[in-house]
């Protein structure tokens, strides 16, 4: 687990933008684990695995996050 540093909604979503299904994965996973529940965060998530052709996963996390 990496520890999510600050929480900056910004660099977050910087780095969910260029991040590739591996690493969101991951990165999903520490954000469960430090209890990360930023709207703008998991929306930014969400986008991004629809990008990634994971819209399945997209409309689960969005679900379990209730956004």
């Amino acid at each position: 687990m990496k520890e999510i540093p600050g929480r900056n909604v910004e660099h977050l979503k910087a780095y969910i933008a260029s991040a590739e299904q591996a690493g969101l994965f991951g990165f999903i996973r520490d954000c469960q684990v430090q209890g990360v529940d930023d709207y703008e965060v998991i929306r930014a998530i969400c986008d991004q695995l629809i990008l990634l052709g994971l819209t399945l996963e997209a409309k689960r996390l969005s679900y379990c996050m209730d956004i």
